[in-house]
């Protein structure tokens, strides 16, 4: 049995299943089942299914026949012409739409791919987990959308970007469209915001609405210039790097450091109907997200601003660091900046 990315399969000898994500080798392949777990599993043991549900019973033989006399039907059947927006432009998006549309902060989220545009588009939504990818591939018709999968809130702790690979085509003589490939970083604390969520064009309900490919906007990016133009800007260039490498120079035993404000306020517009505890939750992920990526950055030290409050703030962070950071050295940070209510994290 030939398999590819993307097919439903479940397991002979074992329970459960899922789909194809990767193969690791000639008799092995990856598969990704309902909790987001990769198994790798071999070939022989797979049973192919038709929409993943494990436990559907087998076709009857008039079951067969009926399945056949539909095709034959839809085969006849003309196909329509999807409805054409009045430009020939090219656009895409991705939509995360609340399941719960009363609970949009709390609620999963069902992710959407969306090809505004005349052109039939073949596409792979690939979601990034650290240095792993999982491929959503598929084809879509112009004008028209498609739901790829679902997502648990905790998700977003573990999901590091989005990646959008698109080619765009006609049944009929068209102007040749771009190939477009675009990685879209994604911030958590986006999801937790009432206002992430709003009234659009593709959805009855609410929905975070984000631009993988807009042709007009990169038209209006890309206005014509002249050869002077072109000329000068080469000389502010090569002018500007050689003041940048003269500054590099000068401050290269320099190291930064980095401040974060934990204050609840400046990471949601609305924490209206959360709990304390929810609060909480959503400050120590923006901690940890931040302690991660200063030490990717090198960064020399961080200082995060917790307020003095009733505390529990700084002796949950405080717990975290003798925790999982226990080589990096703490203390309160400057009295006469920041009273009691900052921790400077010494990370090299």
């Amino acid at each position: 049995m030939q398999y590819n990315i993307g097919d439903k399969v479940r397991f002979l000898n074992d329970v459960g299943g899922g789909t194809i994500v990767k193969f690791i080798d000639d008799e092995t392949v990856a598969v990704l089942n309902e909790d987001d777990f990769e198994i790798p599993v071999l070939i022989k043991e797979l049973i192919p299914v038709n929409v993943g549900n494990y436990d559907a019973p087998k076709l009857t033989q008039d079951d067969l026949v009926y399945e056949n006399i539909s095709k034959k039907q839809k085969q006849q059947e003309p196909e329509e012409e999807p409805e054409e927006k009045e430009d020939d432009t090219i656009s895409t998006l991705l939509a995360f739409v609340p399941e719960n549309q009363k609970k949009l902060t709390e609620s999963d989220l069902e992710l959407y791919f969306i090809n505004d545009s005349n052109y039939y588009v073949y596409y792979n939504v690939m979601i990034k987990f650290g240095a792993f990818h999982v491929s959503h591939p598929g084809a879509l018709e112009p004008n028209s959308k498609i739901a790829l999968k679902t997502f648990k809130k905790e998700l977003f702790r573990d999901m590091d970007s989005l990646v959008v690979q698109s080619i765009f085509y006609k049944n009929k003589p068209h102007n040749v469209k771009p190939a477009i490939s675009k990685e879209i970083k994604l911030n958590p604390v986006k999801f937790f915001k009432q206002s992430s969520f709003a009234e659009n064009d593709f959805f009855y309900e609410n929905a975070f609405i984000i631009d993988v490919y807009d042709e007009n906007k990169q038209e209006q990016l890309m206005p014509e210039i002249s050869p002077e133009e072109i000329k000068r800007a080469m000389y502010e260039k090569n002018k500007s790097e050689k003041e940048n490498k003269a500054r590099q120079l000068r401050s290269a035993k320099r190291k930064e450091v980095r401040e974060i404000d934990l204050h609840i306020h400046e990471l949601l517009d609305d924490t209206s109907g959360m709990s304390n505890k929810e609060m909480l939750d959503v400050q120590m992920e923006h901690f940890e997200r931040e302690m991660q990526k200063a030490i990717h950055e090198k960064v020399q030290k961080i200082i995060f601003i917790h307020g003095k409050g009733n505390g529990t703030l700084k002796t949950e962070l405080r717990n975290e660091l003798k925790r999982r950071y226990k080589k990096y050295r703490f203390q309160d940070a400057s009295f006469q900046e920041y009273g009691f209510g900052a921790t400077m994290v010494y990370l090299h």
